[in-house]
């Protein structure tokens, strides 16, 4: 029995045993060799509640595995996979962790699919509020070292048959372990179309989740700069607090922190700062209820807020504040602000409105704007579509606050009513019964009804006057027009600001849109509209597109003045039906005289017909006439212009042909030449006895395919040419000069020939660009070799016996962006005079020429004049009109005239940018001779001729001159000329910043001289101009000079400025200016036997001039204190001198009384300006009476 138990417990753990090493011999084959992991995944399909399907297994469970095309669906998912990789480290397992190295899922895409679901009991359905997630314990230590799932796609259930849009995700990056019951994760990052996000920081699973997370992410928007941002996110379930750090499309600090409870949501600070525009955005509130029926308390506020933020703001607010409260069925909002923008004039508004989800059931707008007050209230619904009523009022509403130009005061009451409802047109009726007030001091009434149905204008009336202008306009305009209008304004100046003259007109349109039958009558006279005028203009139209009967077209103007060019008369005639018209176009007496005809018609689908007369006349290209009719055809599709030929009179002087067509498949074409054009038209614009032979001819095509790069080719050549200026007895010929071009796919090239054979020479250049288009690759040479220069007074008439020899070969890179230019230019053994100076220049040297690995040309130069020598060198970037060029000098003579002699010694620094030229530096002048200038006399005006105005005019300045330069003179600046015969000697910095006048500091000073008046020598004590930084042409003055005749010391100072100077004399022992100025200028004393009575009378005429012209400053208070114009004496000798009084009544009355000082007697003078250059003079006096006409001529 005993052996019996014996063998059945053998049995018993042999079959355990055999159990044992089957589980065993199982576990090992399924996790060690591929094939039982297909086993396993076998099995898998059989339990699992769905599909489950893989094509391919690679791997082991204790190693790694890969999974090829994996999907898997239930009745609510479907999950599909490229590939899964997972590599994992199973002896982790022993100390209790679970350590994953690498996880890979690519491409998968999961897909919701609609399932019906069972209704849910409000009742027994949790509540959303407060959060509550489970506690998760980690029942091992977790560790990813690598989770990737790369183009994710997520589809939500589809909508009616409806197939959603999928949410995509590029990229989902994961690195991160447990650590104790937190989560520790290193990095998670998403990548997205629209965006990236890296995260990284602690959350730990229990309890209310307490989380905490740096974060930095960016957005991209289509069209726009990436917008990025850093910061963190802290909290839990029941509080966050978020700071983020914007950059790129916006600069802005967010900060926001924020509650959750069971039934509210409070919203403690949500901040928006924009530094850079002192911006700040503040809000805070709760909503309450949120379990049943949310009720929404907020209140916000700003401050230097605008709009858009990121780039200039279009509109913007000072301050402002907002307040909401109440249910979505019944809120309040209240919005307060400051605001200004386009199309919305400043101003404080105040919005008061009480709505629900369908409307705002009632709002008031108030605005404190335009000096003036503005009123509106009505409601306005967006369900079940949107429709609005609506009255807005305005008082003392300035436009002129906003628009300059419109200054005045409007009241008005506009009433408007609406609706636009989904597949009907929009519904709008505005009724304006009130306009009143004024504008530009002008008197304004009107008055509008008017609906909108749709793109259909329905006018009721339309009635506005401002000042004395009228217009009135009623019907409709629409698809189908029947409008009348009415317009009479005599005085456009009262209108329109930029406007003036007078301009009636009316008329009526009918019809159908593209059927129209327009009738107008206009009539002007002195219209002028900014910088167009036109005198007089007449036109009558009778227009009828639906061609019942025939148009007509009457159009006249005369002096007229179009964007600056003048014509005296314009007519405009037209007549015919839309099958047979012709028009005629005539311009005269202008800078381009033109006689334009056109005959034809409207054949659908085209306009076919011919232009049988054009006619062109113009001072620099001579007359021309077209020698044929030319037909023209015209649609939408295609456009065709024959064959043409102009030809210049006389008839052999010039010739210009051509043809061109357009059509939206093939693309334009077109040919011009030119034959037989001769030169010599060009001669008006050359010096005087200059000669100029040759013809230009040229033959150029094109052609430009629908969407494609036009090609072209272009040859031209000018033959026989000679310039010959007579009096010179100079000449430059030249053979055959041509110009090759050509441009097809996307690549241009040209060459140039410039063969001389008077003086003996030659010009070549060739260019290639490549992707002419685009980046625009150049590649090319120019090659210049001139043996004479002599020919160079011919363009510059200042040079005269010009010599010397020019050679240069500068090649061409880079691209059009940016060029460059290597090579050199040599001006060797040069000469030249420049007789207005008295000058002969030679030893003129030039080399400019490329440095190695450098864009910029080396440039060296010198030429000598007299005994001097000036060195130039520096850098030139021509390509780019920059440079930097230093100039330096020893004695060169500057100026070598019978007047002037004088030599210099500068150290000049030029820096040239585009736009503007820096030049900073000293010139010294060692020595200078002036001598008294050579003065032609000529025949004097009439004494009643006053000529005002004075100007010169020049070409404008293309780059800004920003100047500061030293002028020292030195110890051999000697002056012999009108009486004065001295040194002088100073220093002065002369400054010029292109923006305000040239300014000086320093001063100038006569070391030593004298000054001969009447053959008399007066001691120069003390004479200096001082510069204090004002403008250069007014220095101050410091001057005095004395002589002394026995015991009497008599001499004159003067002070203030140049365009303002003080005059004083003094003598020793003190006396009458008249005894002082006979001392001053004759040496002797007033009444002496050598005083004759000229002598006395001109002593008089100097002391009342002295007096009266600023040496006396008691006459110019005298003038302020008594409110008048003039004061002061005047007569022709001593008996006859008066004292007078002048003022000006009006602008344009002026009178003036006298009276006698040594005879009784009494003037009185009145003159009246009757226009810019008439006026009348009247006066009357003691001795006699009279009158003049005065007639002013302005130069």
């Amino acid at each position: 029995m005993r052996l019996t138990y014996k063998r059945v417990g053998w049995g018993i753990f042999a079959v355990i045993a055999l159990l044992l090493v089957l589980v065993v011999t199982a576990a090992i084959y399924v996790t060690t060799t591929t094939s039982g992991l297909k086993q396993l995944v076998t099995v898998g399909q059989r339990w699992l509640p769905g599909e489950l399907q893989v094509k391919q297994i690679e791997g082991t469970l204790l190693d790694s595995v890969s999974l090829q095309q994996l999907s898997y669906q239930n009745e609510s998912i479907s999950i599909a996979f490229q590939q899964l990789r997972l590599a994992w480290d199973p002896a982790a397992l022993l100390n209790g962790s679970a350590h994953i190295r690498s996880l890979t899922l690519e491409q998968p895409v999961i897909r919701l699919l609609s399932v019906a679901q069972e209704p849910v009991d409000p009742a027994k359905e949790a509540p959303l509020f407060p959060l509550v997630l489970p506690d998760i314990k980690w029942p091992l230590k977790i560790q990813i070292d690598h989770l990737n799932i790369s183009q994710l796609a997520f589809y939500q259930p589809p909508i009616a048959e409806n197939p959603s849009e999928p949410l995509l995700l590029d990229q989902f990056l994961l690195q991160a372990y447990s650590k104790g019951s937190s989560l520790i994760v290193e990095q998670l990052q998403l990548v997205a179309p629209q965006g990236k996000i890296n995260l990284a920081g602690r959350l730990q699973p229990v309890g209310n989740y307490p989380f905490s997370f740096s974060t930095e992410w960016s957005m991209q928007q289509p069209d726009q700069p990436e917008l990025k941002g850093k910061g963190v996110l802290r909290g839990n379930l029941a509080e966050l607090v978020m700071e983020q750090q914007l950059s790129g499309l916006l600069d802005l600090n967010v900060l926001a922190s924020m509650r959750l409870s069971s039934d509210t949501l409070t919203l403690d600070r949500l901040q928006i700062l924009q530094p850079a525009k002192k911006a700040e955005l503040l809000f805070s509130g709760e909503i309450t209820a949120l379990q049943t029926t949310p009720n929404v308390a907020l209140t916000g506020s700003w401050k230097n807020l605008g709009y858009p933020l990121h780039t200039d703001a279009v509109y913007s607010s000072s301050h402002g504040s907002v307040k909401l409260s109440g249910s979505m069925d019944k809120y309040q909002l209240t919005l307060n602000s400051a605001l200004d923008g386009v199309d919305i004039p400043a101003g404080q508004w105040l919005l008061n409105a009480d709505g629900n989800a369908q409307a705002l059931t009632s709002f008031s707008l108030s605005a404190d704007t335009l000096d003036g007050k503005l009123r509106g209230n009505g409601k306005v619904s967006w369900q079940p579509y949107l429709s609005w009523q609506a009255v807005l009022s305005g008082e003392q509403i300035n436009p002129g606050k906003e628009w300059n130009e419109w200054p005045g005061k409007l009241d008005f009451v506009l009433h408007s009513n609406g609706s636009l409802q989904e597949q009907k047109p929009l519904q709008l009726q505005a009724d304006l019964t009130a306009l009143t007030g004024t504008l530009r001091n002008e008197p304004v009434k009107g008055s509008a009804s008017v609906s909108l149905t749709g793109s259909e204008l329905a006018i009721k009336q339309l009635h506005l006057n401002v000042a004395s202008a009228e217009l009135q306009a009623s019907g409709v305009v629409g698809e189908q027009m029947n409008l009348d209008w009415m317009l009479n304004a005599p005085t456009l100046a009262k209108v329109l600001p930029s406007a003036e003259g007078v301009l009636s007109g009316k008329g009526t349109l009918r019809g159908p849109k593209d059927q129209l039958h327009l009738v107008a009558a206009l009539q002007g006279k002195g219209l002028m509209f900014e910088q167009n005028q036109i005198e007089d203009l007449s036109a009558d139209l009778d227009i009828d597109l639906s061609a019942k009967q025939s148009s007509h077209l009457q159009l006249q103007a005369a002096d007229l003045n179009l964007a600056g060019q003048r014509w005296q008369t314009l007519t405009l005639n037209g007549q015919g039906k839309p099958a047979q018209h012709q028009l005629a176009l005539t311009l005269e007496q202008g800078a381009v005289d033109l006689k334009l005809a056109v005959e034809g018609g409207w054949q659908a689908p085209q306009w076919r017909g011919a232009m049988t007369r054009a006619d062109i006349d113009n001072e620099l290209l001579g007359a021309w006439q077209l020698q044929r009719p030319v037909d023209i055809t015209a649609s939408a599709a295609k456009a065709n212009l024959a064959s043409f030929c102009w030809q210049r009179t006389p008839a052999g002087s010039g010739e210009l042909c051509g043809q061109g067509g357009w059509s939206s498949l093939g693309g334009s074409q077109g040919e011009l030449n030119v034959r037989q054009l001769a030169l010599a038209m060009f001669e008006q614009f050359m010096p005087p006895g200059t000669k100029l032979d040759g013809q230009f001819e040229a033959q150029t095509t094109f052609r430009q395919p629908a969407g494609k790069q036009p090609d072209f080719s272009l040859v031209a050549r000018i033959t026989d040419s000679q310039l010959v200026l007579q009096d010179a007895d100079m000449k430059v010929s030249a053979g055959d000069i041509r110009l090759n071009a050509s441009g097809k796919q996307g690549q241009i090239k040209a060459d140039f020939q410039l063969p001389l054979t008077e003086p003996v020479g030659q010009m070549q250049a060739d260019l290639t660009i490549d992707d002419a288009y685009g980046v625009g690759k150049l590649t090319g040479k120019v090659q210049t070799e001139l043996s004479d220069l002599k020919f160079i007074s011919l363009f510059a008439p200042q040079l005269q016996a010009v010599g010397g020899k020019v050679e240069s070969q500068l090649n061409i890179s880079g691209n059009l962006e940016k060029p460059q230019v290597l090579g050199y230019l040599q001006l060797a053994n040069a000469s030249a005079e420049l007789p207005a100076l008295g000058l002969k220049l030679d030893a003129i040297e030039l080399d400019i020429r490329d440095q190695p690995a450098s864009s910029v040309l080396l440039l060296k130069g010198a030429l000598r004049s007299g005994e001097g020598v000036l060195q130039l060198s520096g850098l030139l970037d021509p390509l780019n009109s920059a440079g930097q060029v230093s100039i330096q000098g020893e004695r060169f003579q500057a100026v070598a005239t019978e007047e002037l002699k004088a030599w210099i010694s500068p150290q000049l620094d030029i820096d040239v940018t585009p736009g503007l030229i820096k030049l900073r530096g000293e010139v010294k002048v060692p020595e200078a001779q002036i001598f008294p200038p050579t003065i032609t006399s000529s025949s004097p005006l009439s004494p009643d001729v006053v000529i005002l105005g004075d100007s010169e005019s020049g070409l404008g300045k293309q780059q800004v001159l920003d100047a500061k330069v030293r002028l020292t003179l030195g110890d051999k600046v000697e002056v012999d000329a009108l009486g004065f015969k001295g040194r002088l000697q100073g220093s002065v910095l002369v400054e010029d910043d292109g923006r305000r006048a040239t300014r000086a500091t320093g001063s100038l000073q006569v070391a030593a001289g004298e000054y001969r008046l009447y053959g008399q020598d007066l001691n120069i004590e003390r004479g200096s101009l001082i510069f204090s930084g004002g403008p250069v042409d007014n220095p101050g003055l410091d001057l005095r000079v004395s002589r002394k005749v026995d015991e009497v010391t008599a001499g004159a100072k003067v002070s203030g400025t140049l365009s303002d100077p003080r005059l004083t004399l003094f003598s020793e022992p003190v006396m009458p200016e008249s005894s002082l100025l006979s001392y001053l200028i004759f040496g002797r004393a007033p009444g002496s036997a050598n005083t004759s009575s000229s002598e006395q009378e001109l002593l008089f005429r100097a002391a009342s001039a002295i007096t009266m012209k600023g040496g006396n400053v008691v006459a110019e208070k005298l003038t302020d204190l008594l409110d008048v114009n003039e004061l002061g004496l005047e007569g022709d000798s001593l008996q006859d001198t008066s004292f007078y009084i002048g003022k000006y009544l009006s602008p344009k009355l002026y009178v003036k009384y006298g009276v006698g000082l040594l005879e009784p007697s009494s003037t009185f003078l009145m003159r009246y300006l009757l226009s810019k250059r008439w006026s009348v003079e009247s006066q009357t006096g003691t001795n006699s009476s009279g009158g003049d006409i005065i007639y002013t001529l302005e130069n």
